[in-house]
């Protein structure tokens, strides 16, 4: 047995234990008819409770996949409204400093985590892989690496298509 389930049963015993007591008292003082619910109640056997399985409910799929589907077109609108010298940038703040990178894809695959891929000013990768629940990001629009070559979208990545529920107009 759990140390939280023994945690409970003894409160429960606890408390078992000071109905019974009130119910003594009162039998003492009261009436017969109180005398009677006193003695029902002194009786009383907390074995015949049921306790529901106190396990985590099973995650949302629907929660993390509507969040998804949010971003997307939140970052394809801000994309949409760019001018052809900037592209799309993400910049976190918290992790306790700024940290600007450029946004290149999203992924998302049967979980409450998204996964954001993207590139420095140098070119060095980076990948911030977060809980639906924290996500805090900036979009900022940066200057584009390669004026000269198409600008390529922002890339998003689900592994089941059927994830994605689609808008509730």
């Amino acid at each position: 047995m759990s140390k939280d389930f023994k945690s409970f049963d003894l409160a429960r015993q606890r408390a078992d234990e000071g109905v019974k007591q009130l119910a003594r008292q009162r039998a003492d003082e009261g009436s017969s008819k109180i005398k009677e619910i006193a003695a029902q109640m002194a009786s009383w056997q907390p074995s015949s409770l049921t306790f529901p399985n106190h396990e985590p409910p099973p995650p949302n799929p629907n929660w993390t996949s509507e969040i998804y589907r949010v971003v997307m077109e939140w970052i394809t609108e801000f994309e949409m409204n760019l001018d052809a010298e900037h592209e799309v940038g993400a910049r976190l703040v918290n992790f306790g400093q700024t940290l600007t990178f450029y946004l290149e894809r999203i992924d998302y695959s049967d979980s409450p985590l998204l996964r954001f891929k993207g590139s420095m000013d140098d070119g060095s990768p980076v990948e911030l892989i977060q809980h639906v629940s924290q996500i805090s990001i900036l979009l900022t629009r940066l200057p584009r690496k390669n004026p000269d070559e198409p600008r390529k979208p922002i890339g998003f990545h689900v592994e089941h298509q059927a994830d994605i529920p689609p808008k509730n107009d």
